[in-house]
């Protein structure tokens, strides 16, 4: 296994790793000559991580896009459609997501966003209840990821008094 070992299991940490050894071979061998963009080609292999933990940053930003809309207007016509995204995303997370990417995802952040976007959407529905949703993200990655979140029990951590800010 060796080497692919990791690229099987956490291609972000493999990518960084790969990364970072091209450019020190370019600095340290025999091999770098002006012919071999190394410094490009590490630039491209790192956006293999990047993009990977985009996708799953982007299924949690996604998530909480959702939370907060059926907190927010929990009797919608459309409250089916969000909690079936949920299911999806927390399932794309769960697939997609890799250990070495817990330092680079930051839920405060996607939590804002994601509050940002979802107050646009719901800026035209007068009995949306934006308001009375927290803007501190009352998850932790590990929540997303351990498979077990209920969805009822979510939404109403939103609109806990204790939890509002």
């Amino acid at each position: 296994m060796g080497k692919h070992a990791a690229y099987d299991t956490d291609i972000v940490a493999w990518a960084d790793e790969q990364a970072a050894l091209l450019r020190d071979a370019s600095r340290h061998s025999s091999l770098a000559s002006n012919r071999i963009d190394w410094e490009n080609i590490a630039e491209e292999i790192e956006t293999v991580g990047r993009s990977e933990t985009r996708a799953v940053t982007s299924a949690i930003r996604l998530v909480f896009v959702h939370l907060i809309k059926l907190a927010a207007l929990p009797a919608s016509p459309s409250s089916t459609h969000w909690r079936a995204e949920i299911v999806t995303r927390l399932g794309d997370i769960r697939e997609d997501y890799t250990p070495s990417m817990a330092g680079k995802i930051d839920c405060q952040s996607l939590w804002q966003r994601a509050f940002k976007e979802a107050s646009i959407a719901l800026s035209d529905n007068p009995v949306a209840r934006i308001h009375d949703i927290t803007q501190v993200c009352p998850f932790k990655l590990d929540d997303l990821l351990d498979g077990h979140i209920n969805l009822a029990d979510a939404v109403d951590t939103l609109t806990a008094k204790d939890n509002l800010a």
